[in-house]
């Protein structure tokens, strides 16, 4: 079943498009080989690490404080707004590149004003029961995450999917500027800035 719905996704994708897969721990492995055939595997850009840190009651194995989310482009010719989703130097960084530094042989290197370049371990906390975000359904993601996504690889006008959408088939809409996060399934209409309400694609919730 999952190949036949991401290959009708592959289709639905603009040629700038991408796609981000997350699932379950235990089906990642296969959902990598799966995207590898329908995207290819030179369109593979990041295996994106969701590291989400809090307390565990693990006590017969480590406790399991990450997602991996895989991150496909339809082709070689994609979005990406990396200074949108710059991340602000630590200050260890800032005290030693306060003024540029020259390294031997002449290269010379300084902070970028925007941010440094992001990296593939994104440390952002999960939906708490006391959060004001949270709608109990539990495929649901932090608002951070999906503005990130959202940001880094779309442009205002374009349309982002939710193909898995919980009670609500798929949604799609059409992303203002500047970039924000769409009302997520059981949310409401004008509960965050988006243009457009979900429009039903015929595709059944897996879950």
């Amino acid at each position: 079943m999952m190949y036949e719905r991401l290959t009708l996704m592959r289709e639905l994708l603009s040629e700038r498009g991408s796609i981000y897969v997350h699932c379950d721990w235990r089906l990642m492995h296969y959902i990598r080989g799966l995207l590898d055939e329908l995207f290819d595997k030179k369109n593979f850009r990041n295996q994106i690490v969701w590291y989400y840190p809090h307390m565990t009651p693990a006590r017969k194995h480590m406790g399991r404080k990450h997602d991996i989310i895989f991150w496909y482009t339809k082709s070689e010719n994609y979005v990406f707004n990396l200074d949108d989703i710059r991340e602000p130097y630590d200050e260890q960084t800032i005290k030693r590149y306060k003024n540029p530094v020259v390294f031997p042989g002449g290269y010379k290197a300084k902070m970028n004003e925007r941010g440094k370049i992001p990296d593939d371990v994104w440390k952002i906390p999960p939906i708490r029961n006391v959060s004001q975000e949270k709608m109990d359904f539990p495929t649901q993601k932090p608002e951070a995450l999906l503005e990130r996504i959202i940001k880094a690889s779309t442009n205002e006008g374009d349309l982002v999917a939710d193909f898995f959408c919980v009670r609500k088939g798929t949604r799609v809409w059409k992303v203002e500027a500047p970039p924000v996060v769409p009302p997520h399934a059981g949310g409401q209409a004008g509960s965050l800035p988006a243009s457009g309400g979900g429009l039903g694609r015929g595709l059944p919730d897996p879950h």
